[in-house]
C-alpha cells in the first residue's frame, strides 16, 4: 500500500484521491505479478521501485518518490493510474534518476510513444553500452570473475548459481555478457579471466557506483543474518568528527583497503569475499547532493 502524508485539514480530499490511486495501482501491481515474457511496462516499473523503497523505509510516500524523481505528485499519480503519459522531459530525468540501463532508457522511450519494442532492431553500439553498463552496476559479475580465481571452482551454471544464491537463467545471461565484453573465457569448464582487477574512482560521481554500493549494503544485510559470525565481521563506531579531517580519513581508508586486500590474497584462493567500507554523517536530513 502506497503511504501519503496529511497536510492539515484542508488538504483532505486531495489525501483522499492519493488513497483511491494507490489502491488502483496496487491492484494493478498484484494483477501482473506473475505474468513473464511481458513487453516492458513502465508504469509497473515504477510502481516497483516505490514498493521496493517503501520496504526500505515505512515513511516513504508517493510524495517522497516524486519528490526523489523531480516530478510533481500529482503528474505522477495521473501516469501511475493511467490518465496521462509523462513529458518527454520528465521521462529523461526519471531514467536518469533511476540509473535505468541503456535499453531499459530506449524501451521507456518507446513505449511512451506508444510502439512496441523491438530487440531486433538494437544497434550493435546500443547494446554494447548496455553490456558496459550491466557489468558495472551488478555485484554478481565481478563475483564470478572472482571465482575464477578460486582453486576448486567449475564454470557451470549450476555450480555458480548455486555458489552465488542466484537463478541459473540469471547466472547463464552474465557469463555471455562478461564473454562478450572479453573479461572472460571458459576452457575445459573453467573460467578464465582475460582483464586485471580495477577499481572505480570513488571521487567521481557516477550512477553505476552508486547502484553497486547499495547491492553491496544489501549483501551485507544479508550476511548479517545467514553468515556465521567467524565467517565475516561486520563492525560500526559512532563519533562526533571534525569534518576539516574528512579527507585525511578517506586517504587513510583506501590506504588500509589496499593493505588488507594484499593480505587476504596471499596463498590458496578457496572463496570470495566483499570488503566494503562506509563512513556517513548521522544527519540524514542534511541537503541532499545529486551524484
Amino acid at each position: 500500500m502506497f503511504r501519503t502524508r496529511r497536510f492539515g485539514t484542508d488538504c483532505s480530499e486531495k489525501a483522499l484521491r492519493f488513497e483511491q490511486m494507490d489502491r488502483n495501482i496496487c491492484s494493478m501491481a498484484e494483477a501482473n505479478h506473475n505474468s513473464d515474457e511481458k513487453p516492458f511496462d513502465y508504469r509497473e516499473a515504477l510502481i516497483e521501485e516505490l514498493h521496493s523503497r517503501q520496504a526500505r523505509n515505512s515513511r516513504y510516500s508517493l510524495r517522497s518518490f516524486g519528490r526523489d524523481l523531480e516530478v510533481s505528485v500529482t503528474a505522477l499519480s495521473d501516469v501511475l493510474s493511467g490518465k496521462r503519459a509523462f513529458s518527454k522531459r520528465n521521462a529523461e530525468k526519471i531514467a536518469h534518476k533511476l540509473g535505468w540501463s541503456p535499453l531499459k532508457k530506449l524501451q521507456f522511450f518507446e513505449s511512451l510513444k506508444g510502439k512496441t519494442f523491438d530487440f531486433a532492431q538494437v544497434s550493435e553500439s546500443l547494446l554494447i553500452q548496455d553490456d558496459q553498463f550491466q557489468f558495472l552496476t551488478d555485484w554478481f559479475y565481478l563475483a564470478i570473475l572472482n571465482l575464477a580465481n578460486v582453486e576448486e571452482h567449475s564454470a557451470s551454471p549450476e555450480w555458480l548459481a548455486h555458489r552465488l544464491g542466484l537463478p541459473q537463467k540469471q547466472v547463464e545471461e552474465a557469463l555471455d555478457r562478461l564473454q562478450r565484453l572479453g573479461h572472460l573465457e571458459i576452457r575445459s569448464e573453467k573460467l578464465v579471466r582475460k582483464t586485471p582487477p580495477f577499481r572505480t574512482d570513488c571521487t567521481n560521481p557516477s550512477l553505476f557506483r552508486n547502484k553497486y554500493h547499495r547491492q553491496t549494503l544489501r549483501l551485507a544485510e544479508h550476511a548479517l543474518d545467514f553468515v556465521a559470525r567467524e565467517d565475516r565481521n561486520i563492525s560500526s563506531v559512532t563519533l562526533a568528527i571534525n569534518p576539516g579531517n574528512l579527507e585525511a580519513a578517506k586517504d587513510l581508508i583506501s590506504k588500509f583497503e589496499r593493505k588488507l586486500v594484499s593480505i587476504l590474497e596471499k596463498g590458496p584462493k578457496k572463496d570470495v569475499y566483499t570488503l566494503a567500507v562506509q563512513l556517513f554523517p548521522t544527519n540524514l536530513n542534511r541537503e541532499q547532493k545529486n551524484d
